[in-house]
């Protein structure tokens, strides 16, 4: 059986699903699922695998509380709690994530998947992304030999618009302060 890009770990789940009937959409889910210890096989999409891959959710019904998420890559370590609230639609998403170190290189898409996302939203007209509402935390982040410290902000993405709001970051210069739309 499969997991997906799950390749090592200690996976333990406790789920009670109730309900009737051939959609499962209507039924309850309440539950939890902890991982740790976890590999991660992201090495095609993101340049990388996640190692030390720890996870602990609880379900109850549309509601989703992330406990704990936490991984490496490469050098960077990456750390969230939060809540998915409408799972099962079209997701709200809110997080705090915050980081020791973090290669902003691995944000960047590599050139032949966006292109084929690209080719993807062309065909199929725009799809619906999740609201998102993250706040941000990095202590060190780096990118090839540009490095900024303390960065913080607020990123969030409604109706397919994304706002960036009070980020902030040092140079070894500059104080960097600003928001986007």
């Amino acid at each position: 059986a499969s997991l997906g890009p799950l390749r090592d770990g200690h996976m333990e789940v406790s789920l009670d699903l109730h309900g009737a009937g051939s959609d499962w959409r209507r039924w309850g889910l309440m539950g939890e699922v902890t991982l740790e210890h976890g590999v991660l096989a992201t090495a095609d999409t993101l340049g990388h695998e996640l190692t030390d891959v720890s996870l602990r959710i609880k379900s109850v019904n549309r509601r989703i509380e992330i406990q704990q998420f936490a991984f490496r890559a490469g050098n960077s370590d990456v750390a969230a709690e939060g809540v998915i609230t409408n799972w099962r639609g079209t997701p709200s998403i809110r997080l705090r994530i915050h980081s020791s170190q973090l290669d902003l290189g691995l944000l960047v898409p590599r050139r032949e998947e966006h292109a084929a996302e690209a080719a993807t939203d062309t065909r199929e007209g725009r799809r619906r992304l999740p609201d998102v509402d993250v706040d941000l935390r990095v202590k060190y982040a780096f990118y090839k030999e540009f490095l900024l410290t303390d960065v913080t902000g607020r990123f969030v993405m409604k109706e397919n618009v994304l706002q960036v709001e009070r980020l902030s970051a040092t140079t070894e210069e500059v104080r960097l302060d600003g928001h986007a739309l």
